[in-house]
């Protein structure tokens, strides 16, 4: 007996000891983690580690404890986190990673992926908010699709002041409060072409503004400075007493202050290094000044409207002097060499299809030289694939006389391009007609489209999934054809390097790439390939594979020959990063298909590859997580069973002492005993409940069905609780007359807890009422009381874990566990519980039983 009490207090030790070294363990890894880490509870910070401290600009951590949380969620943010924050709170489940919008304590937004787990800290419910910062990486992805828009319409016609117009309205107010482009005319003169202010009404300022100055030779900052020089202009800050050190006149002073310019930024518009306008972007917010990052990628506006305009204009020439030429028949070497200087393809074709000009940019972009594409038939020669049938284009020809859109071309090495394509139609004195083409090359515009949705489509699924190594394996097999006809995914394991996924436009080249790597897997040591790429953490990028670059690889004959067999084309091998430690690594190869990585995709490539390695950061969190929680749930249903003894042992001493002084007729030491009888069995339901919840977590609350007849058992209930209740008559109004399947003692718990909670929170009253009734296919049990009632918004929390209503009034105890059984056990019984409260009038709880359940077979 001894040796087992022995062994029982040292199995104890050793949890205490497990429990103690795994709290230390955790809060290291919350301390040192790089994500933000916030605990908070009814609304209020409770904790927040290093890196929280930094994302929201604050001091200390003392700066944030105590403070709302939703003064830190922006206000588009605000409605999806209080959704999230009540559904945590209710159903007690982890929240999946989502985007939301924060603001910092300067102000500024902030982008973070967040994840959301449900704790219990002092017997109530919070919640900890694990935040990863990403706000670089939208403002990347935003300008990066900004600039892709605004490309596509500076695309889209060549009546350049138009199209210009619409940037600029795209540019308010994404990056100014109003903007104005100016160009030269051919006699020197700067014009206005087009201008937008936020404010319709302030424009005619915008453009006195310039007029008052353009003249002034000793202006030394606006569109006079910028062409002067051939540079951009930064002001960050337009203060009086910038104002007065640029030496502007009290008139521009008075224009600036009503339009109110609190930051400002020229930018030169120049086509071979030469000025033939200018765009300024103004602001008039406090918060938004304007910086180095902000000019450069005004500068990228700008150069992609000047090419825009250079294109634009050379057309309109060209147009002008082919018109000329097929009516005067003359000019045919100067027009020929002015087509040559631009960048685009111009294409002239015979209404036929006959092709009769080909010039320097066609064959640059096609890869055909002029003798070989003149005589041929445009659309069976560039392989042409419309995305109308070719009879529409020219029906919208013989109506129009131009057709614009995106066609598919076919290079000369085979190599499909999607280009940019406007159609113009000339009709000679004799009748004879031709096309004029012009095509740009916007394969790299759409390819980057392309890798958007991959990069979307992959967030979906890396972020569906808590179990990594299937979720890399569908990447994998989202990633070919897309951008890869190979794909394959290593992991760095104890044994070596193990690969986890292997994907390949032909199905049938799986099965044989797998066996084919446990012959011959990998060397750790090589000095190139995925083990270098562990190693180092470094991609590897080979935009084309020679011979020679097999043939230095290749361990022998037999490994050069299946290499070459394998037809591959290109390589990129992408780090798989977590923690800022390198354990895997995502392969891209382009075989058959021949196709040819570029710097956008290793770009691509290796972003999706940090969202790889997010996913199994994110996995590893949620284990470890999961691991505490099972820690704690191990330890209660263990301190629940070992309490049990000592309480029953207790009842007994309590009763049998109780008895001795009631022989001895000692009325007031019995009445002790009697009260300490009372709180044993209050300390043996709170066991119990402890016990109960951990079953329900771990799904093991065992239950006896039997065919039940719910008036028998209501009434025993009541009938022992109304004993010990004086206070309050119970009332049982109605009668079941069908029996239901379920199990009496788990129906007894329920009735006890709701009959228990209404006695105690109606102190005032005298009455409690239980009604019965049967509805379709159902019974329904009403327990009605007339005490403190409850507020609606903690009717939908009242059922959660943990959480006791008027937490703030500390007469009414308790843990809050006894509603959270109740409801799971009638939900195992197929049933649904309710409750309908008002404020200071009173509260009904019912539940439903079915008459048929379907009982699951983890219950049975």
């Amino acid at each position: 007996m001894i040796v087992v009490e022995a062994k029982r207090r040292q199995k104890k030790s050793t949890i205490s000891e497990k429990l103690q070294s795994n709290d230390v363990f955790y809060k290291h890894i919350v301390e040192s983690t790089p994500e933000a880490v916030v605990i908070h509870s009814e609304g209020k910070i409770l904790y927040v580690n290093q890196a929280a401290v930094t994302l929201i600009g604050a001091k200390n951590t003392k700066d944030l404890i105590d403070q709302s949380v939703m003064r830190f969620i922006h206000k588009d943010s605000l409605p999806l986190i209080q959704s999230r924050i009540k559904n945590l709170l209710n159903k007690n489940k982890i929240a999946p990673f989502v985007e939301e919008k924060f603001v910092r304590l300067n102000g500024d937004i902030i982008f973070a992926e967040t994840k959301a787990v449900p704790v219990t800290i002092n017997g109530k419910m919070a919640i900890v908010a694990i935040l990863r910062d990403i706000t670089q990486r939208k403002k990347i992805e935003e300008k990066q699709n900004f600039l892709v828009q605004v490309s596509s319409i500076l695309g889209e016609s060549v009546e350049y002041k138009a199209t210009l117009h619409t940037i600029c309205k795209l540019l308010v107010p994404y990056l100014a409060d109003y903007i104005r482009i100016a160009l030269f005319t051919d006699d020197k003169n700067i014009e206005e072409v087009a201008a937008y202010h936020i404010d319709h009404k302030k424009l005619s300022l915008v453009k006195k503004l310039y007029e008052t100055y353009k003249d002034r030779v000793d202006i030394t900052h606006g569109v006079p400075q910028v062409v002067r020089s051939g540079k951009a202009e930064i002001i960050k800050r337009v203060t009086p007493q910038y104002l007065k050190k640029s030496k502007s006149s009290p008139e521009i002073k008075k224009i600036v202050n009503k339009l109110g310019l609190v930051s400002y930024m020229g930018v030169p518009l120049k086509i071979k290094n030469q000025v033939i306008g200018v765009i300024t972007i103004s602001s008039t917010r406090k918060e938004r000044i304007y910086t180095k990052e902000d000019l450069q990628f005004a500068e990228e506006i700008a150069g992609r409207v000047a090419f825009a305009v250079e294109n634009a204009l050379l057309f309109n020439n060209l147009q002008k002097e082919l018109q000329e030429k097929i009516k005067a028949q003359e000019g045919e070497e100067r027009l020929a060499s002015y087509l040559d200087q631009t960048f685009d393809a111009i294409l002239l074709w015979e209404y036929s299809g006959k092709l009769v000009y080909w010039n320097k940019g066609a064959e640059e972009l096609y890869g055909y030289t002029k003798e070989e594409a003149v005589g041929e038939q445009i659309h069976p020669f560039l392989k042409t694939v419309h995305p109308i049938p070719f009879s529409q284009i020219e029906s919208i020809l013989n109506e129009k006389g131009r057709w614009e859109g995106e066609l598919i071309h076919t290079t000369k090495e085979g190599k499909p391009i999607t280009v940019s394509c406007k159609k113009v139609l000339f009709t000679e004195k004799d009748g004879k007609q031709y096309v004029l083409e012009t095509n740009r090359d916007m394969t790299e515009r759409s390819q980057y489209q392309k890798h958007l949705q991959f990069l979307s489509e992959s967030g979906k699924i890396l972020s569906s999934s808590l179990g990594y190594k299937t979720t890399l394996k569908n990447i994998a097999m989202l990633a070919v054809p897309h951008i890869a006809d190979w794909c394959t995914v290593d992991i760095k394991t104890e044994k070596g390097i193990e690969q986890l996924a292997v994907a390949h436009v032909d199905p049938n080249k799986v099965k044989w790439a797998k066996e084919l790597n446990k012959k011959d897997p990998p060397d750790p040591n090589a000095q190139t390939g995925v083990p270098n790429v562990i190693r180092t953490g470094k991609s590897e990028y080979y935009p084309k594979i020679t011979d020679e670059m097999l043939t230095q690889a290749a361990k022998n004959k037999k490994q050069l020959a299946l290499l070459r067999e394998l037809m591959f084309s290109s390589i990129m091998i992408i780090p798989i990063r977590v923690n800022d430690e390198t354990i895997g690594a995502i392969t891209f190869v382009y075989a058959k298909s021949k196709r040819f990585y570029t710097k956008s995709d290793l770009t691509i490539a290796e972003e999706l590859a940090v969202r790889a390695g997010l996913a199994i950061e994110n996995a590893q969190l949620y284990r470890d997580a999961r691991r505490a929680v099972n820690l704690r749930d191990e330890f209660i249903s263990l301190a629940s069973h070992e309490l049990k003894t000592p309480i029953t042992s207790l009842k007994m001493y309590a009763q049998s002492l109780s008895k001795q002084f009631e022989k001895r007729n000692d009325i007031f030491m019995q009445g002790y005993f009697i009260k300490m009888d009372q709180q044993i069995d209050r300390l043996a339901l709170l066991v119990s409940d402890l016990l109960n919840v951990s079953k329900i977590q771990h799904g093991n609350l065992e239950f006896d069905w039997k065919s039940v007849d719910l008036n028998s058992v209501i009434k025993e209930t009541v009938d022992m609780l109304q004993i010990v209740t004086r206070q309050h008559k119970i009332i049982l109004r109605g009668k079941i007359e069908k029996t239901v399947r379920a199990d009496p003692y788990r129906i007894y718990q329920v009735l006890t807890n709701l009959l228990t909670n209404a006695t105690k929170y109606s102190p005032q009253a005298d009455k409690v009422m239980i009604n019965l009734s049967e509805k379709k296919g159902y019974a329904e049990i009403t327990v009605q009381d007339f005490g403190i009632g409850i507020e609606p918004d903690e009717q939908k929390k009242i059922f959660g874990q943990y959480y006791r209503v008027n937490q703030s009034e500390k007469k009414f105890t308790g843990l809050g566990m006894g509603l959270f059984i109740s409801h799971e056990i009638i939900e195992r019984h197929g049933g649904e519980m309710k409750v309908k409260s008002v404020k200071g009038k009173g509260s009904q709880f019912s539940f439903t039983l079915p008459f048929i359940l379907s009982i699951p077979k983890a219950d049975k």
